[in-house]
């Protein structure tokens, strides 16, 4: 397979409005440029730069999706899942780790089918995604 990311996704350019804190107000930006533009081109390789910090940095999400795989080796203990949802408009399979308590609402959205709703700290490791410490789960 050749090509390369630039071919895989269809990127458009942005334009980025920047305004200063009230905070600096006794600061004065005069050359300062009030918006930044970025051509088609260059959005694969910011694109992959958000992926590296996503890998680095955890950011705070919320997620609903379908539980389509439940482990675990015995009642009490942490089981995980895989749930199917969305990031970035684009279908992702997350796996996470849950306690006992929280496992059986999975279960439950598993039996009968429900959207499972979850907020935790979104990762990337080795292209699979996890959510760590997840909470306020729910049922939709």
């Amino acid at each position: 397979m050749t090509g390369s990311i630039y071919d895989i996704k269809n990127y458009r350019p942005i334009t980025i409005s920047v305004s200063w804190s009230y905070l600096l107000n006794d600061y004065n930006y005069p050359d300062e440029p009030k918006q930044l533009q970025f051509p088609d081109k260059v959005m694969p390789y910011i694109d992959k730069a958000a992926e590296k910090f996503r890998e680095t940095r955890p950011e705070t999400i919320d997620l609903i999706g379908i539980v389509s795989i439940l482990r675990r080796e015995s009642l009490n203990e942490i089981g995980t899942i895989s749930l199917h949802t969305k990031i970035d408009d684009q279908s992702r399979v997350v796996r996470i780790e849950l306690p006992p308590e929280i496992y059986k609402t999975a279960i439950d959205a598993h039996k009968s089918g429900a959207v499972f709703r979850v907020t935790g700290e979104l990762m990337k490791r080795n292209h699979f995604y996890y959510l760590e410490n997840p909470r306020n789960v729910d049922l939709i």
